[in-house]
């Protein structure tokens, strides 16, 4: 029996990631409970900006993913080991999940039996991870129930699982740059349209398509970090950005920016809110080439060109 390959050592810039990103995103949700007028309800709008975590996540997981399946690609068991430990990173926790919302459901019957009557009747959506979709015909991942909502992230993170890994087997790397960069047109296009017709539901923020870009940045991060020349050349640039004057003082206009609209109570989700998900996207990548740049070098592979060329 072949053993399956080794994963990559754990890198401690990258747990920095996950706990920002956490810092980010537990706060938001905590306090956006309240409702305006309470005291804590103007901590919630400082936390407004809190979402934006889960864009960290998205690009973490895409440029973990890609570099795994990137490193991995044409070896014994290629499938097999990817779809077997990420089984055995998430269904535990999520069967933890499930069995205490269902174990809610049947001992407080009191506490939302129309809610619980819908967790047990939307069952095959959860378990197929695509309860974002679901969302669509439902008026929004908010109305899931249970506090359900939240694993609309975990859905498009496993959208992604499902067909990332034949595209990175199947595709020549020049072909899965490009692929990359497709994605993120893709996403912005997506949301833009959604955004346009009125985006009742917030699919612009929960649907599949309009995160890729988020997923696809993090892998064409994780492509150009395995070549040792354009490691060193993104990494010199990067630093040159970080320190160039103009660079500090966009990022204080962004901080300003950020402060204005959450302490703004009335401002709505419309066309700002698609500046704000195309601004986090690109935070997020910076953020994650400037901590990858203090981490210890990828493997090396062929070299693949980070641009779209033809």
């Amino acid at each position: 029996m072949t053993a399956l390959p080794p994963e990559p050592s754990r890198v401690a810039a990258l747990d920095g990631i996950r706990g920002l990103a956490i810092a980010l995103v537990l706060p938001f949700h905590f306090v956006s409970q309240y409702a305006p007028g309470r005291p804590i309800a103007a901590l919630g709008e400082a936390f407004r900006i809190g979402w934006a975590g889960v864009d960290l996540f998205f690009v973490l997981s895409g440029f973990l993913i890609t570099g795994i399946l990137v490193d991995h690609r044409g070896a014994p068991r290629y499938y097999a080991a990817f779809y077997w430990r990420r089984a055995l990173r998430i269904l535990p926790a999520f069967v933890v999940l499930m069995t205490v919302v269902w174990l809610i459901a049947i001992l407080i019957p009191g506490l939302d039996p129309v809610g619980a009557a819908r967790f047990r009747e939307w069952q095959p959506w959860y378990w197929t991870f695509t309860v974002n979709w679901l969302a669509l015909q439902i008026g929004g991942a908010i109305a899931l129930p249970l506090g359900t909502g939240l694993l609309w992230s975990l859905s498009v993170e496993e959208n992604f699982y499902f067909v990332w890994p034949a595209l990175v087997a199947l595709l020549p790397p020049r072909a899965l740059v490009r692929a990359l960069w497709a994605l993120v047109v893709v996403a912005i296009v997506t949301r833009l349209v959604l955004l346009a017709t009125g985006d009742p539901t917030y699919a612009a923020y929960t649907l599949t398509p309009s995160r890729l870009d988020s997923l696809a940045g993090g892998g064409l991060l994780a492509i150009a970090w395995r070549d040792a020349a354009q490691r060193e050349q993104v990494t010199r640039r990067v630093f040159r950005l970080a320190n160039a004057p103009w660079f500090i003082w966009l990022l204080v206009a962004a901080g300003v920016y950020a402060v204005l609209r959450t302490l703004d109570v009335n401002a709505g989700s419309g066309g700002d809110h698609e500046v704000d998900l195309m601004l986090s996207g690109l935070a997020s990548g910076e953020y994650q080439l400037q901590l990858d740049a203090q981490s210890p070098a990828g493997t090396d592979t062929e070299r693949i060109d980070f641009r779209v060329t033809s």
